[in-house]
């Protein structure tokens, strides 16, 4: 195989290039603004206004008030502190509710709550990727504290009724959070819009810098810190804020007005349309995943049947692209995607997922070199992964 000309990024999922003008905004505070935002002089006023120049960025972006933006370490972070910030307001034993297909670090919170003795009600989701409302109109009946539902899943871009799910909690009593991180910018995500208490975000994800995200908390809700000893972030986060990352992640919100969410999701959902039919003509036996009718529009899950998964990404990043899979490496092991699982899928079905997404500096170039190398990659990959030796070797 020649080597490509370039590299082809289809992997926006896990992350996004940096913005340039995020780069430009990021290197300036670094070179001029050294100041501690918590100091009442000139370099620390200087410091404070980028802060909260950034806030009110990352606020009118999701449409809430810029005191009910909590700077965080990241979305992990965030979705940490919106579940054990809330449950631990209340005695243990009380009732918190989450989908089947949360991300890890919301799973993760979960159980460490469940191991502190509160209860944990986790709702099913269909072959879709969808919520079963019968479930989750049972678990509701339980007088849950607080429900947790992703906006949309960041391995099948299914997209949640979030309005619809916050209206029932609602209804009952309960708070509600979502994880927006994989929607916030591919499509309108507002807290006015969707009626939740809780959001995450994540900088990294809308063409920001990594380390770094934002948990927005509706006037009123009581929320414990996980960080304690500082009166930053208004008490809810101590810690000297990162003013750099929180500028670029300011700069990242500011561009991505209506207008320009619009624009992207329009030229993406253009892009995923031709990869697809490109990919179902050339391998019909290839199955995509997730709901057609409530997609994100810049993400596409294909299964290609008895063909592994990690096999072909290594075969595509050989060739220059960056693609994913549904599963996660877990202590030098592969294991299965828990979304796939969730939604029927056997575990050597699990491992036959491929995930491609694109963004902001993607083009018609990129899908057409995606779909020349791989139909002659995924035969490859069949071929090999049928060998008899092959086969032997991974049941050994």
């Amino acid at each position: 195989m020649t080597a490509p000309k370039r590299r082809y990024y289809f992997d926006f999922n896990a992350t996004t290039p940096a913005d340039p003008l995020v780069m430009e905004r990021m290197v300036e505070t670094l070179a001029r603004t050294y100041g501690n935002p918590s100091s009442v002089h000139a370099e620390g006023r200087a410091a404070r206004a980028i802060v909260e120049t950034a806030r009110t960025h990352v606020a009118k972006f999701v449409t809430c008030a810029p005191s009910e933006i909590v700077f965080e370490g990241g979305a992990s972070e965030a979705n940490n502190h919106a579940l054990c910030g809330v449950m631990r307001m209340f005695p243990i034993g009380s009732v918190f509710v989450t989908s089947s297909v949360e991300h890890p670090s919301l799973l993760g919170a979960a159980r460490s709550l469940a191991a502190d003795g509160y209860r944990w009600l986790t709702v099913p989701v269909n072959g879709a990727g969808q919520l079963d409302l019968n479930v989750y109109r049972d678990a509701l009946v339980e007088r849950p504290v607080l429900v947790s539902v992703m906006t949309a899943n960041n391995e099948t871009g299914t997209v949640f009724p979030i309005a619809k799910l916050a209206e029932l909690a609602h209804h009952d009593g309960s708070l509600f959070h979502t994880d927006a991180v994989q929607a916030a910018g591919r499509i309108p995500v507002s807290m006015d819009g969707l009626g939740v208490d809780l959001l995450s975000l994540s900088a990294h994800k809308i063409y920001g810098p990594k380390g770094c995200g934002a948990l927005c908390v509706r006037t009123g809700v009581m929320l414990a810190p996980l960080v304690a000893g500082g009166h930053q972030e208004r008490g809810r986060r101590a810690g000297t804020e990162a003013i750099m990352n929180i500028a670029g992640f300011g700069e990242a919100c500011r561009q991505l007005t209506p207008e320009q969410i619009g624009f992207e999701s329009k030229k993406v959902a253009d892009l995923i349309a031709t990869l697809w039919q490109g990919i179902h003509a050339a391998i019909p036996d290839a199955f995509r995943l997730g709901d057609p009718d409530s997609c994100l529009p810049n993400t596409l899950s294909v299964r290609f049947a008895l063909c592994d998964a990690e096999s072909l990404l290594f075969n595509l990043d050989l060739a220059g692209v960056a693609a994913s899979s549904g599963s996660a490496c877990t202590s030098g092991s592969i294991e299965p995607s828990h979304v796939l699982l969730a939604m029927g899928f056997t575990e050597n079905e699990a491992k036959e997922v491929v995930r491609f997404s694109v963004g902001r500096f993607s083009d018609m170039e990129d899908v057409e070199y995606l779909l020349t190398i791989l139909p002659g990659l995924v035969r490859r990959t069949r071929a090999l992964v049928n060998a008899p030796w092959y086969t032997l070797e991974t049941k050994s």
